[in-house]
């Protein structure tokens, strides 16, 4: 994961991903926060470091539509060659509704919702999605990215039981080590659940 610290330049993050590139690193994160966008700097970084995998996020969930999201997930893949995957996250009400001024509320629905219509995105589909929190109708990718994954960074049992369900990768942050087996347990379950 790129680190980002206010006591250096934001441009440093291009840098720190060549330097993982070149230490055989083989995928690297590439979140938001308050410098670049997310898919503008890993543009940067892909072109920089073609060899790494890409996983632009978490990203701040209700931030972007589907479309958004599968755009720029498909124009930094097209732009630098670089495979690319996705991560979505809650993220906190101030950075989504005080900075962006979306909504930050039925997250696990929004997150499900979400999940379903970027995935189908990414296959290269037609979206038809005309959920209770997320619709789409119409839009196909030109450049679609059928071997996309999406990751869902949970926090809590209810965020971390969908992670399970739906994403290909569930993130957990600032789990205990007595909690880890109790956590483990629940995405495991989910996920057996799910199918």
């Amino acid at each position: 994961m790129l680190p980002y610290w206010l006591d250096r330049p934001a441009e440093a993050a291009v840098d720190i991903a060549s330097a993982a590139a070149y230490a055989g690193f083989t995928r690297l994160w590439v979140g938001e926060m308050a410098t670049f966008d997310a898919f503008a700097l890993a543009t940067a970084v892909g072109l920089r470091a073609p060899k790494l995998r890409l996983v632009v996020g978490p990203l701040a969930l209700g931030v972007r539509s589907p479309v958004a999201l599968a755009l720029g997930a498909s124009s930094v893949a097209t732009l630098t060659g670089s495979s690319v995957d996705v991560a979505l996250g809650a993220s906190s009400p101030a950075i989504v509704t005080g900075w962006h001024d979306r909504p930050w509320d039925h997250l696990p629905g929004r997150m499900e919702e979400t999940v379903a219509a970027l995935r189908a995105l990414l296959r290269g589909e037609r979206g038809d999605v005309d959920g209770r929190h997320v619709r789409t109708h119409g839009f196909r990718l030109q450049r679609p990215l059928p071997d996309a994954t999406i990751a869902v960074a949970a926090f809590g049992p209810v965020m971390t039981r969908i992670a399970a369900q739906v994403a290909d990768t569930v993130v957990v942050n600032l789990v205990p080590p007595t909690q880890v087996a109790t956590v483990r347990a629940l995405v495991d379950g989910a996920a057996r659940a799910a199918g």
